[in-house]
């Protein structure tokens, strides 16, 4: 396949259930989950850091420098504020359809590189 040829892993991780069976991240208040009332709120970046350090210690040849974020509208937030919690981890981010709205706490210490 051609993300072989290309020598890529591609893994697209799915957020939590709500109520109705809807997947999403708990990114921000102003979208699918208020970080200040959720009390897993932490968990959903915890886990996509810990997803991606696993796959980096499981695939010793992924350089760290190729290391990327992407989301379509909820996940899109939660790619963003994965840029600002996680930036050592992340070469780039980039989200389509989803904005950078973090919550106060969040947006003080946010600083991407």
């Amino acid at each position: 396949a051609l993300l072989d040829e290309q020598g890529v892993l591609l893994v697209l991780p799915e957020g939590r259930r709500d109520d109705l069976n809807y997947a999403f991240w708990s990114s921000t208040s102003a979208c699918c989950g208020s970080t200040t009332s959720d009390p897993h709120h932490l968990e959903d970046a915890t886990y996509i850091r810990g997803l991606a350090e696993h796959l980096l210690r499981k695939h010793p040849t992924i350089s760290r420098l190729r290391v990327y974020a992407w989301g379509f509208s909820n996940g899109g937030f939660q790619s963003l504020r994965m840029a600002c919690l996680h930036a050592d981890l992340f070469a780039a981010v980039a989200s389509t359809a989803g904005a950078h709205a973090l919550d106060s706490d969040e947006a003080a210490t946010c600083k991407p590189s």
